[in-house]
């Protein structure tokens, strides 16, 4: 019986190899993971597949040590969290995880683990086969940005369905309703008086079309010219624009932009969203003390954010946020105010795939912060 349990084994072992021979053969990349009770991790197999794949050294092979080559190969914001779902998640019967790995050749590759977990004592063995899923993760990129432009496109188209339909309608009550006085009017002198009305309605109307038609151009440009610019030299720009207004308001203008910081955006929009944030800025300055603006640019994430602070009115934003960028809105008793700039301003910020995002206090100032999109 001895002869025959020792034949069994050697069978056995036999067996082994040339499952091992087969298995670093075939094409797919297979691997083993031991994770030992004393905390030991390491690899008793990966095939050749493997090891040409993820360009292993001879030094990784030897040692077969888990740790080292995850730290080298695994991308560093992935490593920890790929790591402690493995060693969290052995009490499983099946593991799938996906992980960014930084190869010298192959550069950043998307990857797949799909694994069956065995329990011998407290030992666990990983068996598992990887597989390269860059290209369905570029998919999946392609499609998210496919549907958030769709998404967004279909949200602007709405928005100006919404615009069109208020700002006509309320040009075309307007006539509808001088028309019906002029026709049972007989009076010369109230005739010419609905006429010059009538002649006012006419211009209200052609100012809000070229509006519209300012507002179409931006959104449906499929190409929006692009320059690298200087934004402290645009800054300095459109200070210079301003020169009399800022004498004429003591104006206190203070800069935090690195002097070589530049962009690639639209130069036109640049301009225009310059102007327009600088002149709301003493516009709507604070009566009792001397206005100042500040412009500053931080990092945020992977964006750099233009922030134009002032310390002048300031928006009631529980009552008003919602309409602060809306066609035609004013918040404040200016007589120069037409609300447009903002509404425009807004749609070119989007327009170059960045967003603004606003904060005040009244009485205290407003901070409008530029977005500006890292797609060069």
């Amino acid at each position: 019986m001895a002869e025959n349990l020792l034949s069994s084994k050697k069978i056995s072992q036999a067996n082994e190899i040339s499952f091992r021979k087969l298995l670093s053969k075939i094409p797919d990349l297979i691997f083993q993971v031991n994770f030992s009770e004393s905390g030991e991790i390491y690899f008793p197999f990966f095939n050749k597949a493997v090891i040409s794949y993820f360009e292993l050294t001879q030094e990784e092979i030897r040692n077969f040590d888990l740790i080292t080559i995850l730290s080298k190969k695994v991308h560093p914001d992935d490593y920890p969290i790929l790591f402690s779902y493995l060693t969290s998640n052995l009490d499983k019967e099946n593991l799938v995880v996906e992980f960014r790995a930084i190869l010298p050749q192959k550069g950043l590759r998307w990857f797949k683990i799909v694994a069956h977990v065995e329990q011998k004592d407290n030992n666990y063995q990983l068996f598992g086969r990887l597989t390269d899923i860059s290209k369905r993760k570029e998919q999946e990129k392609i499609q998210s940005t496919n549907f958030n432009l769709i998404t967004d496109q279909n949200s602007r188209l709405l928005n100006f369905a919404h615009i069109v339909s208020h700002n006509l309608r309320s040009h075309a009550c307007n006539f509808k309703m001088l028309l019906e006085l002029a026709n049972d009017e007989s009076d010369d002198i109230s005739l010419k008086e609905l006429l010059t009305h009538l002649t006012t309605s006419s211009n209200a109307l052609s100012q809000t079309i070229d509006h519209l038609k300012e507002l179409v151009d931006i959104q449906t440009s499929v190409i929006h010219k692009k320059e690298n610019l200087n934004l402290n030299l645009f800054l300095d720009q459109t200070i210079d624009i301003l020169a009399e207004e800022i004498k004429k308001n003591k104006v206190k203008i203070n800069k935090n932009i690195p002097k070589n910081y530049c962009l690639s955006y639209n130069p036109s929009y640049l301009e225009s969203i310059l102007l327009n944030f600088t002149t709301n800025a003493i516009k709507y300055s604070h009566p009792d003390r001397i206005p100042e603006i500040n412009y500053n640019l931080e990092k945020i994430a992977d964006n750099y954010v233009l922030s134009i602070a002032d310390n002048g009115l300031g928006i009631d934003l529980e009552r008003h946020g919602q309409k602060l960028f809306g066609m035609y809105k004013t918040f404040h008793n200016n007589a120069n105010a037409r609300g447009i700039g903002l509404f425009i301003t807004k749609n070119q910020i989007e327009a170059m795939g960045g967003k603004v995002e606003v904060e005040s206090t009244t009485n205290i100032g407003t901070t409008f912060k530029i977005y500006f999109s890292n797609e060069i």
